[in-house]
């Protein structure tokens, strides 16, 4: 079992005020015994520095191989003596901070954006932090993410512990977030669990560390609730970002929300993703237009401040990416569908199962290379005298009409199983004929009322 800790870099800098503004800085170890309670109410007692410390020690005394990722704010640069003006330095100065008196207890350390003003620095001039929640909690799911992705544990623990302020929602947010989107994308459940400290100082003795489960096991299925709801990323400076793809977004909602796996599918082979932002993209953006002034105060403004929507976005793209490997090509087997039809409730998914499958079995044994969906329906209709004699004289095929293909004037059907434009294929396979997919699309807009690309 593989289990990875997040956390945020606990508060374990003392501030003595030594002059004006002018504060001396000291790392305090707070070595107490934490009794670590599970969510079985099983206690155990674990002697460690800091929280995430003590349940990491937790986690590999159950047998797990234990990754802890922290999580560090920009802030942090109030205990710099000479912090730096460009937000690059700055930034590897806070990791080297971290990582130099949080030796061997952390395995990965990320900075990210901070709020707040703070009037006692280690250099004596008071520092202004304006980013947003929505900035933090994007650059957070995305130094997740990617520990996620190269970690592949099978529980992520979010320490909430020193968990607070503006950090409290933008942190929560982002390790579920990031959770749903590693479960989607590597195929497999992941528990969520949440665990944190009960408050004490440098002069306890003991402290309890309490475990909720903040999100049970997250199924693949769970990205549905957040996948493609995307409405705006954020602004820079005073004009609003390029929503790019919000027309595709809004399309593939729509026919989730309407039950069209096949068209859904179809329509994902076909988009362009190099269209749209890259998670590097968007936090380069956010990075690059850090400007930070020194005078009275030490000022770091964010030119570039993310929304939620930042994050569905990023979730979504990822989402994209792996359906667009996963399908391939049209025509679609049930098999290769499976993947898009975890996106879809239990009912749609059972309903369009049922009738492809039906439909597959009788063009299969017709031994047709090809038919349209209008064909087999027509031969279902079919009095059941008649399909049980032609059935043993194997005459499968004069159950099948013969009519001729036709694409103007389509309308939409139940489930985008348009019969005219539906081809089924030797194989066990269905796509849309590319000559109809045209008039499906107009078909479909038409329909949910959707405007034209």
């Amino acid at each position: 079992m593989k289990t990875l800790i997040v956390t945020l870099v606990p508060n374990a800098f003392k501030l003595t005020l030594v002059g004006g503004t002018q504060a001396k800085v000291d790392f305090v170890k707070r070595y107490v015994t934490f009794y670590v309670v599970n969510d079985r109410d099983e206690v155990k007692p674990v002697d460690a520095d800091f929280p995430f410390e003590a349940i990491a020690k937790y986690y590999k005394g159950e047998g797990h191989e234990v990754e802890v990722l922290a999580l560090a704010p920009l802030s942090l640069s109030v205990y710099l003596k000479q912090p730096s003006e460009d937000v690059y330095h700055l930034r590897k100065d806070v990791e080297s901070l971290v990582v130099s008196n949080f030796k061997n207890v952390l395995d990965n350390v990320y900075v990210i954006p901070a709020v707040g003003t703070f009037r006692f620095t280690a250099s004596g001039i008071p520092q202004y932090h304006n980013s947003n929640v929505g900035t933090i909690r994007f650059i957070a799911y995305k130094a997740v993410k990617d520990r996620i992705h190269a970690f592949n544990p099978d529980t992520v623990v979010l320490d909430t512990s020193s968990v607070s302020g503006p950090y409290s929602l933008a942190v929560q947010e982002a390790v579920e977030l990031a959770v749903t989107e590693g479960a989607f994308t590597m195929n497999k459940e992941i528990d969520l669990v949440q665990m944190s400290a009960e408050p004490f100082d440098e002069y306890s003795a003991t402290a309890r560390i309490y475990s909720g489960v903040a999100a049970g096991k997250v199924a693949p299925a769970y990205v549905t609730r957040y996948a493609f709801r995307v409405d705006r990323l954020g602004r820079a400076g005073d004009k609003t970002l390029e929503l790019k793809g919000r027309s595709a977004f809004h399309e593939l909602a729509t026919s989730i929300d309407k039950c069209a796996p096949l068209y859904f599918a179809t329509r994902v082979n076909e988009l362009d993703l190099s269209q749209l932002y890259l998670d590097e993209t968007l936090e380069a953006m956010v990075w690059d237009n850090v400007r930070i002034t020194k005078t009275t105060e030490f000022v770091v403004d964010y030119g570039v401040k993310l929304q939620k929507g930042a994050v569905i976005y990023s979730l979504t793209r990822s989402v994209l990416d792996y359906l667009k490997k996963r399908l391939g090509d049209p025509p679609y087997g049930l098999e290769n569908l499976e993947v898009v039809l975890k996106l879809f409730n239990d009912y749609c998914r059972s309903r369009f199962t049922e009738e492809v499958r039906k439909a597959l079995e009788l063009a299969e044994l017709t031994g047709l290379e090809e038919l349209r969906l209008d064909q087999i329906r027509e031969a279902l209709k079919a009095q059941v005298g008649e399909a049980i004699h032609l059935i043993k004289e194997s005459k499968w095929r004069d159950l099948i009409p013969e009519r001729k293909a036709r694409c103007d004037e389509l309308e939409w059907e139940d489930m985008g199983l348009i019969a005219p434009a539906v081809v089924i294929y030797k194989g066990g396979k269905m796509a849309y004929s590319e000559q109809c997919w045209k008039a499906v699309n107009k078909a479909f807009r038409e329909a949910f009322g959707l405007s034209s690309d």
